[in-house]
């Protein structure tokens, strides 16, 4: 078990407010649509007017937090390294998108998404980097 490091900060904090952000994200919008219905009118909903959401949506974050709650303890600097490329990746994707789109057909982003996930990204790459790779052995002092 890792001790306490910047990546373990990370997944615990960061997955725990993923896992409630998705869970929260239910009691807005649970539809598993694509985002538009046939008129073409958008239906996702914005999470406190701010942060687009549906179902799928909901599922990432939910399945992402619990993954960093699960892992945080022995691969915490994996996951913040592997998540902090994936959302570094989505706001990039996002922002070239432009608001009002879905990423993978699906899953509704706006501004203020993109800039959250470029901003978990980031921390997550930055946690990830300040932290060992390996533990520090304790040294025997022989003599």
């Amino acid at each position: 078990m890792q001790g306490a490091t910047p990546a373990r900060l990370y997944a615990t904090l960061v997955g725990g407010m993923l896992a409630i952000g998705g869970l929260l994200g239910f009691f807005y919008n649970g539809h598993f649509g694509s985002g538009h219905d046939v008129f073409g009118n958008d239906r996702s909903v914005d999470v406190l007017g701010i942060l687009a959401v549906n179902g799928w949506h909901n599922i990432f974050h939910l399945a992402s937090g619990l993954l960093g709650l699960a892992v945080a303890g022995y691969a915490a600097r994996q996951y913040a390294l592997a998540l902090g490329l994936l959302y570094v990746v989505l706001a990039v994707y996002g922002f070239i998108l432009g608001p009002g789109h879905n990423l993978l057909g699906i899953i509704p982003v706006n501004t203020e998404d993109n800039f959250l996930h470029l901003l978990l990204g980031l921390l997550g790459l930055g946690a990830g980097a300040a932290t060992p790779a390996a533990p520090a052995r304790a040294r025997i002092r022989t003599g």
